[in-house]
């Protein structure tokens, strides 16, 4: 009988009685805190599906992108419509606004969620991971500063104090966020 394990790049997270290598409750931890941080700051949940059109992701990111050339996973079902699992959450948000009708309004929504990318998997890196997000739609530069900022501050403590996370994981968040503060900087001042 052949032997089944878990495919390349996905990861088993099992709950351990030794914390320090309980990998388990690391992420609820961190998924816990970081609920907690999205609905003081009252953004609003929103769950989109695993699976979506594959369309949608060559529209968001471009059919030139690394991650539609490279990176989705994408099968066809019994349709034969090519479906994909979600690499990021932002063209699912927006999709289901337009969608549900609502792109004449601001939305403060957070997601949270496994998202998938077919990639060589490294050491600490997997093909199926969890990502957090906020999509701030409608609010303009201000308002999106508004809420960035004391959200950054709050996320940010908690990754510092917190000894299960390593220092380069830190930095990278660090580094994305400036980019976020530099984006939004730069379109405030163009408009």
């Amino acid at each position: 009988m052949e032997k089944i394990n878990s495919l390349t790049g996905m990861a088993d997270l099992i709950g351990q009685k030794d914390k320090k290598s309980n990998q388990s409750d690391s992420i609820f931890q961190v998924e816990k805190k970081l609920i907690e941080i999205f609905e003081n700051y009252s953004l609003q949940e929103i769950r989109t599906p695993a699976l979506e059109s594959e369309k949608l992701f060559n529209r968001s990111v471009g059919d030139s992108s690394d991650i539609v050339n490279k990176e989705l996973y994408t099968f066809k079902d019994k349709n034969e419509k090519k479906i994909s699992l979600r690499p990021e959450g932002t063209a699912g948000v927006v999709r289901s606004i337009i969608e549900k009708k609502l792109d004449n309004e601001s939305h403060r929504f957070w997601y949270l969620g496994p998202m998938w990318r077919y990639e060589r998997p490294q050491k600490g890196r997997y093909r199926q991971f969890y990502q957090a997000g906020v999509e701030l739609i409608g609010l303009g530069p201000t308002g999106m500063i508004f809420y960035i900022t004391p959200t950054l501050q709050f996320i940010l403590g908690y990754f510092y104090y917190n000894e299960e996370f390593s220092l380069v994981k830190f930095v990278s968040f660090i580094i994305i966020w400036i980019a976020v503060i530099v984006y939004l900087k730069d379109l405030y001042e163009t408009n």
